[in-house]
């Protein structure tokens, strides 16, 4: 989760932010919006993670 958390700080628009609320949830609660583009979804049950953007950390994580 934190990997994924780290990933969506650095592509989001706040990566410059000092720290990046991430929400984040089970696949069966996140359903498609009728009507709208298909990345356009909403969700439920989920948890927020806290992250500080760092490109570097990132790729260290996924080097090893």
């Amino acid at each position: 989760i934190r990997l994924a958390a780290q990933a969506a700080s650095i592509y989001s628009k706040y990566r410059k932010s000092s720290s990046v609320a991430v929400d984040y949830t089970e696949k069966r609660n996140i359903k498609k919006i009728p009507g709208l583009k298909g990345y356009e979804v909403t969700y439920s049950n989920q948890k927020t993670i806290y992250i500080d953007p760092d490109e570097e950390l990132f790729q260290s994580m996924l080097s090893s």
